[in-house]
């Protein structure tokens, strides 16, 4: 393996332990708690916070560029309507997938299924309803695409070709959905996200996709949770 394949591989690791390290630590002093639409604003600021660190110390220490990781605010009417179209058919797909593994895959995870933001919404009501909506729908989107399609993949981008990115990338972000059925989902939209930043070089078209296929879940989420 090259000096470069080494040297992403070993800097992905790095910010992957430092940001989940960070969520595990905090886990475990907070312990259990109930999830609330003021926790699940507060998590997305932090998480802004910590990569918005991560990517000034990247950008500092291995001199890539915000340009390079195609974190821009241009909103080419294409690249928009492009990605709501592309979401709409990734969660309609997500759908079916999930139809087929759900009878096949075991529910185990060592994250309680009660910590599921979608199953909460189901459940919830009134204002709480409306900010993990907004929280969920709107905000995580922009947040993982920045840390998966933006930091991770240009760094990985940097030692790899592109369709070893595109699995890495995508398999790294299927892996932190925890879930099993999850995890294989999660993958194969992953690798669209990516293939569509790739395509684009921007985060405008994931971003949109991502989002549409947030907010269609949480709308649609009565349909599978009781």
């Amino acid at each position: 393996m090259s000096g470069k394949k080494i040297w992403a591989l070993k800097t992905v690791a790095m910010i992957l332990s430092i940001y989940y390290g960070f969520w595990i630590i905090l886990g475990i002093v907070l312990g259990n708690f109930e999830i609330s639409g003021a926790s699940a604003l507060i998590e997305n600021f932090i998480d802004a916070m910590i990569i918005l660190l991560l990517l000034r110390a990247v950008e500092r220490s291995y001199s890539i560029t915000v340009s390079e990781m195609t974190i821009t605010f241009q909103l080419p009417w294409k690249n928009f309507s492009l990605g709501l179209l592309v979401g709409v058919t990734f969660w309609l797909g997500a759908g079916i997938i999930s139809e087929t593994l759900r009878p096949v895959l075991p529910l185990w995870t060592i994250v309680p299924k009660e910590y599921n933001f979608v199953t909460q919404y189901a459940n919830s009501q009134g204002l709480l309803k409306v900010a993990l909506f907004f929280a969920v729908g709107f905000i995580t989107p922009v947040i993982e695409e920045v840390l998966y399609r933006g930091l991770i993949y240009s760094i990985l981008r940097r030692g790899f070709f592109v369709p070893a990115t595109l699995i890495l990338s995508s398999g790294i972000f299927g892996l932190v959905h925890v879930y099993p059925e999850l995890v294989v989902i999660s993958f194969l939209i992953g690798c669209g996200l990516a293939w569509l930043r790739e395509r684009g070089k921007s985060l405008v078209c994931p971003i949109v996709a991502h989002t549409t296929i947030n907010c269609f879940s949480l709308l649609f989420s009565g349909c599978y949770h009781g």
